[in-house]
């Protein structure tokens, strides 16, 4: 069929499926049991015995990352106190570099030491980044070594990413072609299997197990360090049976260097030639420069597709942090960690590929629509605009949970009863009556002086007392009685703001003079009460603290004189996400009694309305980035098959360096704007690639070594042509 653009030319290569091992993370092959020729692949016994040491390799490698990872924006903004926008943009500046480093960790593979000996030295330099990670995570908090940790973790992670499923790959004797193709399978399926329990595990162990009276981030990045050891050791393992091929030269150099002189010969050189690329030839083979010529053309349908990354990749970061904000109780089951749900990233992939591969992808070849790569790559990117859509509406709706707030010509006050009967607040403004150890509604009011008058059944006597009110502030207002037992009024500042990372803000108000401090411990802390223990309360002030949403056991340090006894345990409070307390304490009857007080509600809206977006931006994923590097694969040429794969890796690094810099400058204040934005230039990033696609020659393989270029994607014209290639499914 003619289209826009079409040509017709021929080339003696086929995608091979070598081809496919320089990829780590994102590989999954489409098995149909018979070779290029159409005849059954003979199967020479299984796999050799280092094969088994590689997968062990990369399944604790995988689980030291992804463990690692799921913690790190919560760790960021609990721990080392990082605003969401900073840390935000360390998150996405370390992903960065898990993702730029791979092209450093090819060329030295390739050109110097081997993929043997780059994958060893790399795994060391990772578990030591991994250890001073949890080494540091001890308090006092501090950044210097986390962000060294974070160097040292990205430059090993991305060094050995394109090395390890090639080394793999490596182990495989040339007719056994049908097991090395199942191997990138069991690959594929060890890398998810390790992300998805580590996802699971670390959030347990930094939430649920405590150290220092804190979360314990040491045993949550401990644990990470193990399996990066243990990666280590179980390739050390394995290192006689390896079959290590040296080096075989630097490509990807070569490639640098021909569009290089290229370059320098079209600015230098008047002479017309059929193509710039053409004045490198000499100091390169012309074969050679042929092949990238046909490299450029699929680099730049890669220009737009960072962008991609930019959204697909905030889900170990601003959804994580969106996660913070809601609801994750289970009922019976529990409570799922903000930090866990990015476990149905894996889950959905581990569910949903085999269903697309034998359903949704014959259906759509089918309906012819879309049934191409290109296609698919778009139908893919519209996903992720829904799902940042989605998001976004999620967030509005948490968002409403939150007070509006006080403006400069508003004040707000909550009154508080803590004598033993009820009492009466009146002004010219407002008038209420407050029964025993309760709160009355929040009022709003306008700023400046304003007289109460305060009258109780148990007192004979009303007091009046003026207190002067500061425009868009909130204050608490607090009826007692003094050690005369006369009436007192006292005005304490209050917190009606909630912590948008989630958490649960209390203050201590304390009326018992023979309480010297309080402190709150989590009920999961089971040793020893000390000084260093849990967070405790100035009580000389009533500021408002953050702590996680749990259960804490409150205790009290009792004053004898000018002697403090030991911590003493009163009862334990539950403290909702998001919600605002305070805690009274009280002397009843010679006794210490304490009352939970909430100002304002916690958050009501289920952790589980995120699940809808994950789904849609997983098969989006699916779509995209699967199919995206099974058309670089296809559309590459023979000997840089393996460069495109790795320029993929970069479209990722690129992709969270641009989420870094929109986070470091802080353009948005309202988090639902932020992913209505991400959505907007998302769209106009998929028109910009659309046009690119359809002007892309497509290069299609048949079994005579024939190949027809048309326009394309088949974006605007519905073509009649199969594909003749087969789609390697790789993971993203």
């Amino acid at each position: 069929m003619e289209s826009y653009g079409a040509t017709e030319t021929r080339i003696d290569d086929s995608p091979s499926l070598d081809a496919l091992k320089s990829n780590d993370d994102n590989l999954l092959n489409n098995q149909n049991g018979v070779n290029g020729t159409g005849r059954p692949r003979e199967s020479n016994g299984g796999y050799p015995k280092s094969v088994f040491f590689i997968l062990g390799t990369e399944f604790c490698e995988r689980f030291s990352y992804y463990g690692m990872r799921a913690i790190l924006i919560l760790y960021l903004t609990k721990w080392l106190k990082f605003d969401a926008d900073n840390a935000t943009g360390v998150y996405h500046g370390f992903v960065f570099l898990c993702y730029f480093s791979p092209l450093f960790g090819a060329i030295i593979a390739d050109g110097y030491l081997g993929r043997y000996r780059t994958i060893l030295y790399l795994s060391i330099i990772y578990g030591i980044g991994n250890v001073i990670m949890s080494a540091t995570a001890v308090p006092p908090p501090e950044w210097i070594g986390p962000m060294i940790a974070l160097i040292l973790i990205g430059i090993g992670t991305g060094g050995i990413k394109p090395c390890v499923a090639a080394f793999g790959a490596d182990q495989f004797r040339p007719e056994q072609e049908k097991e090395r193709e199942t191997f990138f399978s069991v690959f594929y399926f060890m890398i998810n299997l390790g992300s998805m329990f580590s996802i699971i595990l670390t959030p347990i162990l930094r939430a649920d197990v405590h150290c220092f009276g804190e979360e314990c981030y040491p045993l949550a990045f401990g644990i990470p360090a193990i399996l990066m050891i243990s990666s280590a050791v179980i390739f050390i393992a394995g290192g006689r049976s390896y079959k290590k091929i040296p080096p075989t030269g630097n490509l990807i150099g070569r490639v640098f260097k021909c569009i290089f002189y290229g370059l320098k010969g079209k600015i230098s050189n008047p002479d017309k030639r059929p193509h710039w690329l053409d004045h490198s030839i000499g100091l390169f083979e012309a074969d050679f420069v042929k092949e990238v010529k046909r490299l450029l053309k699929v680099l730049i349908i890669c220009v737009p597709l960072p962008l991609y990354w930019a959204l697909g990749d905030q889900q170990g970061s601003r959804w994580t942090l969106q996660a913070e904000q809601l609801d994750g109780s289970m009922g019976p089951l529990g409570r799922i960690k903000p930090d866990q749900l990015q476990a149905l990233n894996p889950i959905l992939i581990l569910g949903l590929i085999p269903l697309f591969e034998k359903l949704i992808y014959p259906c759509l070849d089918k309906c012819q629509v879309p049934n191409r790569p290109l296609q698919r790559m778009v139908a893919g990117m519209f996903l992720t605009v829904i799902a940042f859509i989605m998001a976004g509406f999620v967030q509005l709706k948490i968002n409403n949970q939150f007070e509006s707030p006080l403006t400069s010509t508003e004040i707000g006050i909550t009154h508080y009863n803590v004598l033993p009967c009820t009492a009466s607040f009146s002004s010219s403004r407002y008038s209420q009556s407050i029964r025993s150890l309760q709160i009355g509604k929040f009022q709003k009011f306008k700023p400046g002086n304003i007289t109460w008058n305060v009258s109780a059944d148990c007192s004979t006597g009303n007091i009046s007392q003026t207190f002067n009110f500061i425009g868009s502030h909130s204050y608490r207002l607090v009826i007692l009685q003094n050690n005369t037992l006369s009436l007192d009024l006292i005005k304490i500042e209050d917190q009606r703001k909630k912590s948008r990372e989630g958490n649960a803000l209390i203050s201590v108000m304390n009326m018992d003079n023979s309480i010297g401090s309080v402190k709150l411990v989590p009920t999961t802390y089971t040793g020893t009460v000390s000084e260093k223990t849990g967070i405790t309360f100035d009580i000389k002030n009533h500021t408002h603290l953050s702590l996680e949403p749990e259960s804490y056991k409150v205790y009290k340090l009792q004053k004898n004189g000018d002697n403090e006894t030991d911590w003493s345990l009163m009862s334990s409070v539950k403290l909702g996400i998001g919600g605002i307390y305070t805690l009274l304490l009280y002397n009843e009857n010679s006794k210490t009694n304490l009352m939970l007080f909430t100002s304002v509600e916690q958050n009501s809206l289920s952790m589980f309305v995120m699940v809808p977006q994950y789904i849609v931006i997983t098969v989006g994923e699916i779509l995209f980035s699967i199919t995206g590097l099974s058309f670089g694969y296809s559309q590459a040429p023979k000997s840089m098959k393996s460069f495109i794969q790795a320029v993929f890796l970069m479209n990722q690094a690129f992709g969270n360096l641009i989420v870094a810099i929109i986070s470091e400058i802080q353009l948005f204040s309202n988090q639902a704007v932020e992913f209505f934005f991400y959505a907007v230039i998302m769209l106009v990033d998929i028109i910009i690639f659309m046009v690119i696609a359809y002007f892309y020659e497509y290069v299609r393989v048949t079994e005579e070594a024939t190949i027809h270029a048309d326009d394309t994607s088949g974006l605007i014209d519905n073509l009649e042509m199969e594909d003749s290639y087969e789609n390697k499914h790789q993971s993203p």
